[in-house]
């Protein structure tokens, strides 16, 4: 695909002229949030003409309403990731059906889909092999039932099962019988179904209000997974709401239900934000006023120092977690907007302890765009430059990306024609090395379902990649620590015990051993290849790999000397750089530092 395309160091773009009348944000928020809570899209007077610029490999167009956020997984099992993605129902009626796609990265469907139901879908999609038969599997909620379909698009035996639900479902195995669990809220109740249909012991639980999607992880550190999850309804009331947190067995944690302003509508996320061993939950919460509420939450139900900070209209933007500024600690990025009378989205970057990161909030500030962010941001390094991370956010006809210092990348904001369509939620895009060619690719989708697909030709690092997709992940934790979470149903090899990469001495001058083990003797398709910062391949370590001492059952132990030189066999200067090892489906990237 990439032979079609210029150098993305020349992207062309057009800026249109906003029409003020295109959208107005008070009348939005108002008419947006139903009794029901369920997604809504209103088309309003907007006209525009759409604009290339810069060239995609390909688009897919659903003709479908979107409110819900993409997820890639490797559905087929072909060691390439897929694109799942839900629906309303086609126009003129999109409220009568709902539609699930699996789309390869070359635009084509997956055999076996779309599939359509006889409500809509405004929950994201999480995928996993929830029966451990080695087929990964897609559950996800419409209005009306709870859906999990195989790869190929088949029911699977117990559903659908008729508890219809709004917010986005979580896979996780949280009893230890090496299936996964569905977490999944319906109205005011919270349901763990075993991969049956089953309802595991001590569920569900309810409250008073509705339930909002839950974020899972051990938070007090017990050995046991905690679920937390917000409430919220619609109208909005003048009073508070509560976030919850619940221990597997169904019992509430100690120190919970946490008490906010108000509505808790978006997912909440999890993460040690302060690098102390020791997890925080995120979450917003508003009420009947514009200056919406951020909170940061220890495992105890206390509120951190430095908390709750003002997000103006955060409350429809699911927060996301990363280390925007290299300090090893994780910065909370949200949606927000400029109130009355600009109307222009916002976004916001926090520090652990409260304070605004250096050059933010930024304003994104361009012609069609108005409003309030309603989607969830999504931070990796897309530009392959390894001295910053970027953040991606879905807007009104666009997708804007920054970079941590809040300047915009080159070619951004990309516009991507909404046409006449909004909602309560903005699809999320989602981000990774689909194809393991070790390049990024990212996918963008619409309010009104125009999929695009983009094959870069960016190095992509897996260190950099803080939060790829809407919750995180393909299983929808909304925790910023993956390698809990792998065994039984992970695509990445990569933190199996008998696998390894490392550098000795780090920093070091002149030379460095890097050691790796794998856990396959077959070395013919093992790459090592040496990066600077720039992202340009500096040296091919591949033939130079040492014949390995082998370990019965464990593969084998393997290292190579790289003595600062490029492959002319000049050295290299003083600086960063990167070296990445792939063999097979197994890709892992580390740093380490020259120093003369």
């Amino acid at each position: 695909m990439k032979k079609y395309r210029n150098s993305l160091l020349i992207l062309l773009f057009i800026f249109m002229v906003a029409n003020g009348s295109l959208f107005c944000k008070t009348e939005f928020i108002k008419s947006s949030l139903t009794e029901t809570g369920e997604g809504l899209f209103i088309n309003n007077s907007l006209s525009t003409d759409p604009l290339e610029n810069r060239e995609r490999d390909w688009s897919y167009h659903t003709q479908s309403p979107v409110l819900s956020s993409l997820k890639i997984a490797d559905l087929d099992g072909d060691n390439v990731k897929d694109i799942i993605m839900t629906t309303y129902g086609h126009q003129p009626n999109p409220y009568g059906a709902g539609f699930v796609y699996a789309i390869d990265i070359d635009g084509n469907d997956l055999p076996g889909w779309p599939v359509e139901v006889g409500s809509p879908f405004s929950a994201t999609a999480a995928i996993g092999d929830i029966n451990n038969d080695g087929i990964t599997d897609i559950v996800v909620g419409s209005w009306s039932a709870l859906y999990v379909w195989d790869s190929s698009g088949n029911l699977h035996p117990g559903f659908p099962l008729n508890y219809g639900g709004h917010k986005s479902p979580v896979l996780l195995n949280v009893d230890d019988d090496e299936e996964l669990e569905i977490i999944y809220p319906s109205g005011s109740s919270l349901y763990i179904f075993n991969h049956d249909g089953s309802i595991l012991p001590g569920w569900p639980v309810s409250t008073t209000y509705d339930i909002g999607s839950p974020a899972i992880a051990d938070i007090d550190n017990d050995g046991e997974y905690e679920i937390v999850a917000g409430t919220f309804q619609g109208p909005v009331v003048p009073e508070s709401f509560d976030l919850f947190a619940w221990n597997i067995d169904g019992s509430i944690m100690d120190g919970f239900p946490f008490e906010a302003c108000g509505v808790i509508k978006t997912a909440p996320a999890i993460g040690d934000l302060d690098n102390d061993g020791t997890l925080e939950i995120v979450a917003v919460a508003y009420e009947e006023t514009d200056e919406d509420l951020l909170y940061v939450i220890d495992p105890q139900g206390n509120l951190k120092p430095g908390w709750p900070v003002a997000v103006t209209y955060g409350r429809l933007s699911s927060p996301a977690l990363g280390d925007i500024d290299g300090d090893g600690d994780f910065e909370i990025l949200i949606g927000g907007y400029v109130p009355s009378p600009t109307f222009l989205e916002k976004l916001y970057a926090f520090h652990h302890d409260g304070s605004a990161v250096t050059n933010w909030p930024v304003v994104l500030d361009h012609a069609g765009s108005a409003g309030n962010i309603n989607s969830s941001p999504i931070i990796a390094d897309i530009d392959g430059d390894t001295t910053s991370v970027e953040i991606l956010v879905k807007v009104h006809n666009h997708v804007f990306a920054l970079h941590s210092d809040g300047s915009l990348v080159a070619g951004y904001p990309y516009f991507l024609d909404d046409e006449s369509s909004s909602g309560t939620f903005s699809p999320a895009p989602a981000l990774g090395d689909m194809d393991n060619d070790g390049d990024i690719e990212l996918v963008f989708s619409s309010h009104s379902g125009n999929l695009v697909f983009l094959d870069e030709e960016d190095l992509f690092f897996p260190d950099f990649e803080f939060w790829p997709m809407f919750k995180h992940n393909r299983f929808n934790t909304g925790y910023n620590q993956p390698e809990v979470f792998t065994g039984i149903d992970d695509e990445q090899v990569i933190n199996l015990p008998d696998l390894y990469l490392d550098n000795y001495p780090n920093p070091f001058n002149p030379t460095t051993t890097i050691s790796f083990s794998l856990n396959t003797e077959n070395t013919e398709n093992t790459e090592l290849v040496i990066y600077n910062l720039k992202g340009q391949k500096i040296k091919d370590l591949s033939p130079s790999l040492c014949h390995p001492e082998f370990i019965e059952g464990k593969g084998g132990k393997y290292s190579v000397v790289w003595n600062g030189t490029d492959d002319n066999n000049q050295l290299v200067s003083t600086g960063i750089y990167f070296y990445k090892l792939t063999s097979g489906s197994y890709t892992s990237t580390k740093k380490m530092i020259l120093m003369k």
